[in-house]
């Protein structure tokens, strides 16, 4: 049965002590802690009452438990602007902390119904409260209604002789149940009216509105976005208490739209601009189960399971994986996959010796044309940062295979790590051949999911300023110019045009992922040479 007034009149409806309870019901159904926490989230007084979203989530079909997530959305949606009062007809009340809201979440993680569910509960609690909903598109927009419409019918009491339609509307409430093609609503007594409208200005001019809600937003061009922004802001100039919510998960066609906008501004100000964000940071890995539970709220609350999200990553490509669960927005071809300021920070000198208790190895990369090449060694300190050291970078190749032998020499237990393709397979051949020598004995090729590894662990040290690299032009230029690329489900650097050198870049990382699964050297090499002097 829904919940009335009176009901949550006797519950404790404050942000704080519902999201414990949610959290805690969660735990005990799951067996688990939730430990999903959004990327990016605005304040919530603790005060805050969420009481709309409770009663939402009793009205839906089914009723609906709350969640953490959804708590969290219902509490940005509603907080007050205590420090202020707006004239609403005769009455003065708190206006909207937020006026504008942000919600970012991966699919099946609650996102539309608890933001459904907050604004049904307002229509039902609120009078004469005017909600506007949209999506990707009119026949979306009208998809969305439909089933809402259902559900109500499904409330009223059967029909009988004596009893007519209108009858039984009241009897829970309502007014009118409307369906036409794109011009569905639903009209209480309480004169609260919830529309849906196509995306488009010209069908939301001449109205007004409490509420607009741009659902899907992240399918909306830049052209629809700004032409459908210039329509529907406006509804909400008259309303003290007007709010819009733009809501979705990432777009194919990139960073631009209505959507990304709305994302990025609210990240650089949650003060001003409400948000709930959970999202995996471009570095991440998005095969990495444990980030799944950290950023996937749908998962930790155990909506959806592992074994679903491993049959999606297994049926999708990996960079739609990562959009539509973990909300890892797409880079363009121009996008640089570090970010360049965080990676400026972590320039310091060259080492000639390694600090004591690190690991460390080196790596090679030839340039896909075979124009240069780089050997880097890189280091992983007992706290988790890396230290990076282009040994030489020069043109052709054919250089790359003596400095390897020398490096060995000079440091029998030297890894050596490649991916062996193209050039870089060549160079291999080349050490193999070599009867004497200690080199071809301590070849690693690596695998694409190791060689991905790298890559991910390089843009993760980065994003915490955990990577500490030795002045190097080459390193500089690789940084400048990588980009990502996804190859089945690994992430990889990838060159930003075709005259670009990142050797320097994939050497590193190679070079830190074979150096983070290997133990420290017993010796400190206070009196040993790094690796200057063998390489020249």
């Amino acid at each position: 049965m829904p919940l009335t007034p009176d009901d949550l009149a006797q519950m404790d409806t404050s942000y704080v002590s519902v999201l414990a309870r949610a959290v805690a019901d969660v735990e005990e159904e799951t067996g688990r802690p939730f430990t999903a926490q959004p990327r990016h989230m605005s304040e919530v007084p603790p005060d805050t009452d969420v009481s709309t979203y409770l009663l939402g989530l009793s009205l839906l079909n089914p009723p609906q438990p709350p969640t953490p997530q959804g708590v969290m959305i219902a509490g940005v949606l509603e907080a007050l602007d205590t420090s202020r009062t707006v004239r609403v007809g005769v009455e003065r009340k708190h206006p909207p902390l937020y006026p504008e809201v942000v919600v970012q979440l991966g699919r099946r993680g609650t996102k539309t119904t608890s933001v459904e569910a907050t604004l049904l509960g307002r229509a039902e609690l609120r009078e004469r409260t005017t909600i506007v909903s949209t999506a990707q598109d009119g026949t979306r927009s009208s998809a969305f209604m439909r089933p809402r419409l259902a559900a109500y019918e499904r409330r009223r009491p059967p029909a009988a002789r004596n009893l007519t339609e209108a009858a039984r509307n009241a009897a829970i409430g309502l007014r009118t149940l409307y369906r036409s093609q794109g011009r569905e609503y639903v009209e209480w007594l309480n004169d609260s009216v919830w529309s849906c409208a196509k995306p488009e200005a010209e069908a939301l001019r001449g109205s007004a509105a409490d509420v607009m809600w741009f659902d899907e937003a992240g399918e909306l061009d830049d052209s629809t976005s700004e032409n459908l922004l210039a329509g529907a802001l406006p509804l909400l100039d008259t309303r003290p208490m007007g709010q819009a919510i733009v809501s979705g998960t990432p777009s194919e066609d990139g960073r631009s739209g209505m959507f990304w906008t709305y994302l990025e501004d609210a990240r650089s100000r949650p003060e001003k601009i409400g948000i709930v964000d959970f999202s995996a940071e471009d570095y991440s890995d998005p095969t990495d189960e444990d980030l799944w539970h950290r950023v996937h709220p749908g998962l930790a609350a155990g909506i959806t399971t592992v074994e679903v999200l491993r049959s999606r990553l297994e049926r999708m490509a990996l960079d739609k994986f990562a959009r539509e669960y973990l909300c890892m927005w797409p880079v363009g071809a121009t996008t640089t996959a570090l970010d360049p300021e965080r990676y400026a920070a972590g320039e310091v000198d060259p080492l000639g010796t390694p600090p004591p208790g690190c690991a460390w190895a080196i790596a090679f990369d030839c340039d896909l044309e075979g124009r240069s090449a780089s050997i880097v060694a890189s280091a992983i300190y007992p706290d988790g940062r890396v230290h990076s050291q282009v040994m030489e970078h020069r043109p052709g190749i054919a250089w790359v295979a003596g400095s390897l032998g020398a490096a060995v020499r000079a440091h029998p237990q030297l890894l050596i790590g490649y991916d062996p393709i193209g050039a870089n397979a060549r160079v291999a051949q080349e050490v193999q051949s070599k009867r004497s020598g200690r080199a071809r004995q301590r070849l690693r090729p690596l695998a694409l999911r190791e060689v991905a590894a790298g890559a991910s662990l390089i843009a993760e040290r980065v994003q915490i300023g955990a990577w500490e690299h030795a002045t190097s032009k080459s390193l500089d230029l690789g940084v400048e110019a990588a980009a990502w690329r996804t190859s089945g489900d690994s992430r990889l650097f990838k060159r930003t045009s075709a005259s670009a050198d990142i050797s320097a870049l994939i050497a590193a990382s190679e070079a830190a992922h074979l150096a983070a699964g290997l133990e420290a050297p017993a010796e400190d090499h206070d009196d040993a040479s790094y690796l200057a002097p063998a390489l020249g």
